[in-house]
């Protein structure tokens, strides 16, 4: 009877167990319950992909060297150009899908400086020298996404153009003077002209801040790689012993820009 007995307290008290155990788990879910989980956003650390079809207008402002073709200037009676060299124009790009980041763009822009209008006293001969730069190139850049609308893009653009120097001179005349068929004394253009080829490493900051519209500031340097040192006079002979002229120098940009910006 007592063996029964032990049994039977053994029994009972593992089923008394089973119960508290079963209970506390059954609490701990209830609590379980209770606690506040938050699902964490994960970030993707990776940059979002470059992407852009655009066309818009650009404003340069070269710092070129007009030391010595002012040295010149002086030697002839004319005065000094002055910088910066304005240059003005467009620009048109898209990006290629199956070459990730990297853009492909067309340019043209041209600009010119002025001296001051100068009058000799003894023959009533007004004169003025004017230098121009013109040029159209192919703009590589690859770009990177800062964040949302703000992009870093770092390249080159290869080109070619000219640059002139004109010298007017003239005098106050009449209608009647320009129609006479004998030539005009003391009136006339003398243009010098010389090929350019042309590279600017750049570096440019873009800021999308609509999908249609995008805003630039780039900063790069001007460099003329040509070797020719002649330059056509007049379109129709050459003219040698000319100073040294090159539109080498440090270039800021502006820029705006209308079309497609998915970064």
């Amino acid at each position: 009877m007592s063996i029964i007995t032990s049994n039977l307290s053994k029994v009972l008290t593992l089923l008394v167990f089973s119960i508290i155990l079963q209970n506390l788990g059954f609490a701990q879910d209830d609590r379980l319950d209770e606690i506040p989980f938050e699902e964490e956003e994960i970030v993707d650390n990776r940059s979002k992909p470059y992407g852009a079809v655009a066309g818009g207008f650009i404003y340069n402002f070269l710092f070129m060297n007009f030391d010595d073709l002012n040295a010149k200037m002086s030697e002839i009676g004319l005065s000094e150009l002055s910088g910066p060299l304005q240059v003005y124009g467009g620009q048109g790009f898209t990006v290629l899908p199956w070459i990730p980041n990297v853009r492909f763009g067309v340019m043209g822009a041209g600009g010119s400086t002025l001296t001051d209008k100068t009058i000799d006293v003894n023959t009533g001969i007004t004169s003025q020298a004017e230098y121009s730069v013109t040029y159209t190139g192919l703009a590589i850049d690859y770009g990177w996404v800062v964040t949302d609308g703000l992009a870093v893009l770092g390249g080159a653009t290869f080109g070619f153009g000219s640059q002139e120097l004109a010298i007017y001179n003239g005098t106050d005349i009449t209608w009647g003077q320009i129609i006479e068929p004998q030539p005009l004394i003391n009136q006339g253009i003398q243009k010098l002209e010389q090929g350019l080829i042309l590279i600017q490493p750049q570096l440019s900051i873009e800021w999308a801040f609509t999908d249609l519209f995008m805003l630039r500031a780039n900063a790069s340097y001007n460099l003329n790689l040509s070797t020719d040192d002649n330059w056509e006079y007049n379109n129709v002979s050459t003219i040698t012993d000319m100073p040294e002229i090159n539109p080498n120098g440090f270039n800021v940009q502006l820029g705006l820009f209308v079309g497609l910006f998915n970064y």
